[in-house]
């Protein structure tokens, strides 16, 4: 029997708008779309913004050393990270009534500290959960299996009575190893869905 449903961030609880939150800068569509793919391309941004090892002025100084043609809208796109996430206002209406049926939630994501507090913040969804693990508190980043074991341990829960949902198929195997079972949100719908049927 499912007791925890544990939720990750992005694409889950929020939805971006990283095109727009550059095109808001006056920058054209072209560079809008070199910058976004050029800072998820590098693996800097997994590997250590969200581990927690690389800060925002490091990874801010990285970019502009990889790619100088691009630093002003690299700097405008640091300085503003409050327009890059959208709330999932839907999902949220969800999140209290999960916890009268008897669930307990949790937050398990791969965040760095600096956009964690912002965009957790913005989203307001946080006093709906019993406990979180971010990746950048624990130097440790999904699909690897010390962040699953951490949030395990962290709250004494029993993997089998464990549901994942994360937007991306290799964290959700990530689970699968360490015992907990998961399903792949592929759209706001789709977790609207789920979440409907944890209700029944």
């Amino acid at each position: 029997m499912k007791k925890n449903i544990i939720f990750d961030v992005g694409e889950v609880l929020l939805s971006y708008r990283w095109q727009d939150a550059v095109k808001d800068g006056g920058f054209t569509d072209e560079d809008s779309n070199a910058v976004i793919e050029s800072l998820f391309k590098d693996p800097i941004w997994h590997e250590g913004f969200d581990r927690g090892t690389v800060n925002e002025h490091e990874l801010l100084s990285h970019y502009i050393k990889t790619n100088p043609c691009y630093e002003d809208l690299y700097r405008w796109f640091f300085s503003h990270p409050e327009l890059l996430p959208v709330r999932r206002d839907r999902v949220y209406e969800y999140l209290p009534r999960l916890r009268e049926k008897g669930y307990r939630l949790y937050i398990l994501s791969d965040y760095s500290e600096f956009l964690s507090e912002i965009h957790f913040s913005f989203g307001g969804f946080r006093k709906y959960f019993d406990g979180e693990i971010i990746s950048y508190r624990v130097h440790a980043v999904k699909p690897e299996p010390e962040i699953y074991r951490c949030l395990l341990d962290t709250y004494m829960l029993n993997p089998g009575e464990c549901i994942f949902l994360d937007d991306k198929e290799a964290n959700i195997a990530g689970a699968n190893a360490c015992g907990i079972d998961g399903i792949v949100i592929t759209s706001e719908d789709k977790l609207i869905e789920v979440l409907e049927s944890f209700l029944v």
